[in-house]
């Protein structure tokens, strides 16, 4: 029994990459060894994939986190700070179109052409 924990522990090792098909196929391996109950093979195979999606999940909050601290410590622009960014020279274009247009009005009621500046 140690023998098989060992294996599992092993298997364990591999977990990020394993998949439901190659988790049965193991699991089966171990089963017509006689090292696993037939009984406990679905459980097992179950709980391979379980902690596999486990595990990726917990590697990819890990590299979004050190990728959140890179990002800060190299001072690159995250999607969210480009977002506000953008929306701001949106905002100002907006806001300049229309002083354009406005001194246009102005200059366009005096009779100015704009020969004198």
């Amino acid at each position: 029994m140690l023998d098989t924990a060992k294996k599992i522990g092993y298997l364990g090792l591999g977990i990020l990459s394993i998949t439901r098909e190659r988790a049965e196929k193991l699991v089966d391996d171990l089963v017509a060894r006689g090292e696993v109950a037939p009984r406990d093979a679905g459980k097992i195979v179950d709980d391979l994939v379980a902690r596999g999606e486990e595990e990726r999940k917990k590697l990819d909050q890990h590299i979004d986190e050190h990728l959140r601290r890179m990002t800060g410590r190299l001072g690159l622009a995250t999607d969210t700070a480009v977002g506000e960014l953008q929306a701001e020279v949106a905002a100002l274009k907006a806001e300049l179109a229309a002083l354009k247009e406005r001194l246009a009005a102005l200059e366009a009621g005096r009779g100015d052409t704009g020969q004198g500046r």
